[in-house]
């Protein structure tokens, strides 16, 4: 039977509906020419949403093996917040989706660190 109640967890609904956002931005970044930036905030936003997938997958083999996830899922959500601030001051997104954007990323942080500390 295929395990799908990841889907069920808030922090994997916010991640998967944010990185379709980030993945509608493309055109932006290439009419731009910022190809490198796109691929980048592309991967590491899809990574958040893979790492808790794939974590809680993992989770019947070891709740720390979930919570490596997690973590990994928190070092890509920093990674997209950089990249987020790059695409801003290179003028692919407005100031307003620039907070719309970090701040669901900020929330997913705060999640996925809660989740973390959870014994």
């Amino acid at each position: 039977m295929e395990d799908t109640r990841f889907k069920d967890l808030i922090v994997y609904q916010k991640a998967y509906g944010i990185v379709k956002e980030i993945y509608r931005l493309q055109l932006r970044y290439k009419g731009k020419g910022y190809y490198s930036i796109y691929d980048q905030i592309s991967r590491a936003s899809l990574s958040v949403v893979l790492n808790i997938a794939e974590g809680h997958g993992r989770q019947s083999e070891s709740k720390d093996d979930f919570k490596r996830f997690l973590r990994l899922s928190l070092g890509s959500c920093n990674e997209v917040l950089v990249l987020l601030d790059l695409s801003r001051d290179m003028d692919v997104i407005n100031e307003q989706e620039y907070k719309s954007f970090s701040g669901v990323y900020m929330e997913i942080k705060k999640m996925l660190h809660t989740m973390t500390l959870k014994p």
